[in-house]
């Protein structure tokens, strides 16, 4: 593997999405949107400022996660009609408020505790202890705790989507 490889897989984000909508726009340029299940979002993505370029690697998959491989010549002209306009997302939330609304899911509970569900405010309590902070809100006040919360969200997905795929 070159180096410039080894370095586009260490910075790659990897995240399900579903292709949802496909437009030429009038300056001929391609508009292709994509919808992530919240609990497959990189938290990183909502760090990235609005205009962040990206260099995408798409791989189809099947209902079992593997690669599937595209059969016939697809091109724009065989895209399915309809240029409807889809608004932008919802600015992202700040992580004190991601931190509560993780804290309120009850597989996020039941993730924390299996035997018996944890309760919201345990759950809070757990996030703070994991950060270091007194309170969810500040969370955004320090490197070490956005770091924190960043690993444990992304804990939390990965040991969702494997319990989703029935590995857990």
């Amino acid at each position: 593997m070159t180096i410039e490889a080894q370095m586009a897989k260490d910075a790659a984000y990897d995240l399900e999405c579903k292709k949802d909508g496909l437009l030429q726009k009038q300056d001929g340029c391609i508009k292709i949107t994509f919808t992530v299940n919240p609990l497959d979002m990189v938290s990183e993505l909502y760090a990235d400022p609005m205009g962040q370029r990206y260099r995408m690697f798409l791989v189809p998959i099947d209902d079992n996660e593997q690669p599937k491989i595209s059969t016939g010549n697809a091109s724009p002209a065989a895209a399915p009609e309809g240029t409807e306009f889809v608004p932008s997302p919802p600015a992202p939330k700040p992580i004190g408020q991601r931190a509560k609304a993780l804290a309120n899911l009850r597989e996020f509970q039941a993730y924390l505790a299996p035997d018996h569900p944890a309760t919201a405010l345990e759950a809070v309590d757990f996030i703070r202890e994991c950060c270091g902070v007194e309170s969810c809100a500040d969370i955004e006040k320090s490197a070490y705790a956005k770091d924190q919360f960043t690993k444990l969200e992304n804990t939390f997905h990965n040991w969702s989507k494997e319990k989703a795929r029935g590995r857990l």
